[in-house]
């Protein structure tokens, strides 16, 4: 064990130099390319290229510094100097990585030097050889034949052994028949990295109109920093269990753009990819906000909505559910795909201060959809229903009257829809009022209810013949 020069240079019991890490056969130049696409369910595909310095024949290779949460079953690499005379024989993946803890378990049964307090004299110290027996809850050393259960001040170790790694490392056995420098691509699945949408909708004063800005949420967890990256997020419902080689495979169908944001959109596959225009630095650790996109001057639709599900009993008074709609249309300002997220609405009062009136979760939205908000319950309008007769009219067929009561409190008429829902096969023998068949179980009611007391509400009722 050489400790020789240890007592001159004691900066070393905090430090280590860099070339101890890893003897290179093959040294990795800086990386001449970097990529990141980040998907909604928490992984990435790492896309990088480096110039590297190749021996002919075979060498070893170590690629440092990748994500810790790499899949090292996703790693794709490739030559793009010389892909035909560049294989990979063989690949390990590093992670064991250096600390105190890693370095105490490589040195069991080895020596090292302890720095003991001195109990005679508290500002020296006394350096003694000591033997590793075990790296558990503390060391346990061997001191002249005596086993030592005790405080130190630092350890010193002749050496950090060769499968510890500074950084997580893809160790490759390489056969190049091609230059000796050459440009190397590699791809590889990350987790603990995920990204999601977050929208603010601003109402104007009137109602009518609105600005919608999103903004890209990342969560970066892969131990890895990632610097002038050309970032792209992936929106879409993705099977986990597909092939790493068809997450990276880009089939571009067509592009649109968020012009405002300055972000590209096309489909690939059956999602949509969302690419930034300029490179971008993401830390490890780190929760990044980027501009989606902006789109003012939307118009949206406020929908009074009154729900019913529950054909044979009554629904006491409650209040209806206040819907903000619009369209993701090109001519209402949007006309891109728009990612799932949260959508929280604000607008202002009338002395300027902003007011959050309510929040919704929407889903993937595609281009010329209809996005559908609810933003809470109507503080001024009421309804409710009952079932005024019921009865058995032949076998499994039978027939109901209800009735609807509104009562709205506004000093203004206020647009009002009813949805019922209704069982089997059904027929409206008479209704006080038009309505709208939606689909094969729904009708409509649009109402406009003008202000109303107690003795004065507006009423709907309809009768229902339904075949169970």
């Amino acid at each position: 064990m050489n400790f020789s020069s240890l007592f001159g240079r004691m900066w070393l019991k905090n430090s280590v130099p860099a070339l101890a890490l890893v003897t290179m056969v093959a040294s990795v130049a800086s990386a001449q390319d970097l990529a990141v696409t980040i998907y909604n369910h928490g992984q990435a595909v790492v896309t990088e290229v480096r110039t590297m310095a190749l021996e002919k024949g075979e060498s070893r290779v170590d690629f440092r510094d990748v994500a810790e949460t790499i899949e090292p079953r996703s790693i794709r690499i490739q030559s793009l100097t010389s892909p035909d005379r560049f294989a990979v024989l063989d690949m390990n993946y590093e992670y064991d990585l250096i600390n105190a803890k890693s370095l105490l378990d490589k040195y069991i049964g080895k020596d090292v030097l302890l720095s003991l307090p001195n109990p005679e004299n508290h500002d020296k110290t006394s350096f003694v050889h000591a033997r590793v027996v075990s790296n558990n809850d503390r060391p346990i050393f061997m001191l002249d034949d005596k086993v030592y259960v005790g405080s130190y001040t630092s350890i010193y170790f002749d050496a950090i052994p060769d499968e510890l790694r500074a950084t997580p490392t893809l160790a490759w056995l390489v056969s190049n028949q091609g230059p000796t420098t050459q440009d190397i691509q590699v791809s590889y699945v990350a987790s603990q990295i995920r990204w999601e949408t977050d929208y603010v909708l601003a109402l104007d004063k009137d109602g009518r109109t609105a600005s919608l800005t999103g903004w890209a949420t990342i969560d970066n967890k892969t131990g890895k920093a990632f610097k002038g990256a050309r970032l792209q997020l992936m929106a879409g419902e993705l099977n986990r269990a597909r092939p790493e080689r068809d997450m990276v495979a880009m089939a571009q169908k067509r592009t649109m753009y968020a012009e405002a944001a300055g972000m590209s959109e096309e489909s690939v596959f059956e999602y949509h990819l969302y690419s930034m225009p300029r490179r971008l630095d993401i830390a490890n650790r780190q929760t990044k906000q980027i501009s989606l996109l902006q789109a003012p001057g939307i118009a949206i639709e406020r929908r009074l909505l009154f729900t019913l599900d529950n054909w044979s009993g009554n629904t006491p008074w409650t209040n209806p559910e206040v819907y903000v709609e619009f369209k993701n249309s090109k001519a209402n300002g949007l006309g891109i795909p728009v990612p799932k997220g949260i959508v929280r609405a604000y607008q202002d009062s009338a002395d300027g201060t902003s007011l959050l009136i309510g929040e919704d979760r929407i889903d993937h939205t595609p281009v010329d959809a209809e996005i559908k908000l609810k933003m809470g319950k109507a503080f001024d309008l009421q309804a409710e229903s009952k079932i005024l007769e019921s009865k058995k009219v032949a076998d499994k067929v039978f027939q109901y009257v209800k009735e609807i009561s509104i009562r709205n409190g506004k000093d203004a008429a206020q647009a009002l829809s009813i949805e019922d829902r209704l069982p089997g096969e059904w027929t409206i023998e008479r209704s006080s009022h038009e309505y709208a068949r939606k689909d094969s179980s729904r009708i409509v009611f649009d109402l406009t209810v003008p202000p109303s007391s107690e003795k004065d509400l507006t009423v709907v009722t309809y009768k229902v013949t339904t075949r169970q």
